[in-house]
């Protein structure tokens, strides 16, 4: 499995457990209501970092940045 399989398969088993209840515990607190991302892929991307060893938000969103960029 190469790692876009990966990310889809983790994003469809965040979102599948966030709608049976996981919303209570991760939900935005922002009042933006058009947002460009869902809170699925929101969380997705944070646990994806994690997975690739960054440890701070701002790592994260700079290895995201550059992920989007080669696309």
């Amino acid at each position: 499995m190469d790692w876009q399989e990966r990310l889809i398969s983790l994003f469809v088993y965040i979102c599948k457990h966030y709608e049976s209840g996981l919303w209570v515990f991760g939900q935005r607190l922002s009042p933006n209501i058009y947002a460009k991302f869902s809170d699925c892929e929101v969380i997705t991307v944070y646990i994806w970092g994690i997975f690739r060893g960054f440890q701070e938000i701002k790592d994260i969103h700079n290895f995201i940045n550059e992920v989007i960029e080669t696309f």
